[in-house]
């Protein structure tokens, strides 16, 4: 994927997540683009990165990981 590093997009998409960066004006964007064409190893390398980071976003993951916040936050009760 190749994104505009703006709003948003920064805060979920960081570098090793899937996504190259670009610039935000067409000649830097197409650059990206053109030089992620011409490398199939950078290709399969942001594939690999993007399947691992969806996977985090996964309901169940999403789940366990929002367990896991309410069981630091909130003290033990006695019941």
């Amino acid at each position: 994927m190749v994104a505009i590093p703006r709003m948003g997009t920064i805060d979920i998409l960081g570098p090793g997540l899937g996504c190259r960066h670009a610039p935000n004006d067409r000649k830097g964007f197409a650059e990206v683009v053109r030089a992620l064409l011409a490398d199939g190893g950078a290709r399969r390398e942001l594939g690999v990165q993007a399947r691992e980071y969806a996977e985090t976003w996964a309901s169940a993951r999403m789940a366990q990981r929002l367990s896991a916040l309410y069981a630091r936050l909130a003290p033990a009760v006695p019941r």
